[in-house]
């Protein structure tokens, strides 16, 4: 039996653009917190001077001046997602996609009986992704069933569905020691939530009269809640060098939760049916993110500013996100699904520019690497692909931004955008999960992102010295 092109087309660009969520778990510079930090594009380990220093150096807190309250006001994206040789060779498919992007919420405050100590608190949109897809063919007349004679008419429906969300919630201590020494520990309260789903419907009018039909749904979800810990410290060297060290933690999980069904029929052709149920609750889940650690410097040429920065991430044995158990069916032996993952080590390196042009104008530019820690990933195709592959969706990523600080007297606005670019090969999946439905032999396609990100931020020093300044007080 064979299936339209046009449903396995369409089946493939849906399963392609939801796999842009997945690529925020294997990369970890996709995300970026604080006006200037991601303009800088997070390479302000050592010189972070904005309320990104709760993400990104906690010590920080300590030896900036006039921490502020800080809003990532309005933020948004224009992504690409390129494919080249998915169907026929040179053949080149496009989709794009405009939308928010996650945000950061930060200001300082102080305990009356530790005036030597700084506190911060911040509340990071830290993933906030949602693709949900419906297409439905036109009816096509084609060959469908080879064991019947002349054409069939056919009418096929494919849903897709894939979300991802985590909320940070933090508080930020710093201590200097000295003008130039400083210590300092961010503590964020995590909550996580990761589904996805797939369903595909279709029924065909065969040259007797008589229909076949064929549904699928595979879905899970996966629930964590956790702690993360960073630990920074802060030094200026008598050349105003500034140097900075930041350890994150390995995530600490306190709670997790997940579900999985399976759910096959097929019925009406001269094949053997199928009936395959499955809705499975409280499984075990995991969710891991590795220790990692971050050295940064921001050395001055005049009155600019060089951002330096290297990252190292550890890197993680294969483990189960998701504990699916031996599935049961009615009419057949039921496939064994694994959700499995192994993270590799890597090391990212970045660096910016800031740039003075007076004391109410500067202006800023960066560079980044993203390097995908992925060596084997949990995603919804490893749970449709039955031809043994590991459809590892992972990709390197180069980042670069630029953009304007604009002072006024109450505040600091900022713009600017940040532009991200990867390119890399892997297995097309396979897109039916039984024998006989699908005989499309997988390939290599090369697949493309591109991402342009938008950002107007504001910064307001102290809110009521600011409004004070707004109306003309002393």
């Amino acid at each position: 039996m064979s299936f339209p092109k046009t449903i396995l087309l369409v089946l493939f660009l849906l399963g392609i653009t939801s796999s842009i969520n997945l690529y925020s778990q294997g990369n970890y510079k996709l995300e970026n917190f604080g006006n200037k930090s991601i303009l800088l594009n997070g390479n302000v380990t050592g010189s972070v001077s904005d309320l990104g220093l709760t993400y990104y150096n906690p010590s920080r807190l300590a030896l900036v001046e006039n921490a502020v309250f800080t809003i990532n006001a309005k933020s948004y994206q224009l992504r690409t997602v390129t494919l080249t040789d998915a169907f026929g060779e040179n053949e080149k498919l496009r989709n794009s996609e405009f939308n928010g992007i996650p945000s950061m919420v930060a200001g300082t405050f102080k305990v009356d009986f530790l005036e030597n100590h700084k506190f911060a608190y911040s509340f990071i949109s830290r993933y906030r992704t949602s693709v949900d897809l419906d297409y439905q063919t036109p009816r096509i007349e084609e060959d469908i069933f080879e064991e019947f004679e002349g054409d069939e008419s056919f009418i096929g429906r494919v849903k897709l569905n894939n979300d991802q969300k985590e909320e940070w919630y933090g508080v930020t201590w710093a201590y200097a020691f000295s003008e130039k020494l400083s210590v300092g520990i961010s503590g964020f309260f995590s909550t996580y939530k990761y589904s996805g789903s797939n369903e595909l419907d279709y029924v065909a009018l065969h040259s007797e009269d008589q229909t076949a039909s064929y549904s699928s749904e595979i879905s899970f979800n996966q629930e964590s809640m956790g702690l993360y810990w960073k630990a920074g410290i802060s030094y200026i060297t008598s050349k105003k060098i500034e140097l900075g060290l930041n350890i994150n933690l390995p995530y600490w999980e306190i709670y997790e939760d997940g579900s999985f069904n399976y759910i096959e029929v097929f019925a009406g052709s001269s094949d053997e049916d199928i009936f395959t149920i499955n809705e499975l609750t409280s499984l075990k889940t995991k969710r891991i993110e590795p220790l990692s650690i971050a050295i940064g410097a921001g050395i001055p040429v005049g009155r600019n500013k060089l951002h330096l920065n290297v990252e190292w991430y550890n890197s993680s044995k294969l483990y189960a996100r998701i504990r699916i158990p031996e599935l049961d069916s009615d009419t057949e032996i039921p496939p064994e699904l694994k959700f499995e993952e192994k993270l590799k080590a890597v090391v990212n390196f970045g660096l910016g520019a800031e740039l003075y042009f007076s004391p109410k104008f500067k202006g800023y530019l960066s560079f980044s690497t993203d390097y995908s820690a992925f060596d084997t990933n949990a995603n919804l195709f490893d749970l449709i692909n039955q031809a043994g592959k590991d459809i590892n969706f992972a990709s390197n990523y180069f980042h670069y931004g630029g953009g304007i600080d604009l002072s006024m007297s109450w505040a600091e606005l900022i713009l600017g955008c940040t532009f991200s670019h990867s390119q890399s090969e892997f297995a097309q999946p396979v897109n039916f999960p039984t024998d006989g439905i699908d005989d499309t032999e997988g390939g290599i396609t090369e697949i493309e992102f591109s991402r342009w990100r938008f950002i107007i931020g504001i910064e307001i020093p102290i809110l009521d010295k600011g409004l004070k300044k707004l109306k003309g007080e002393d």
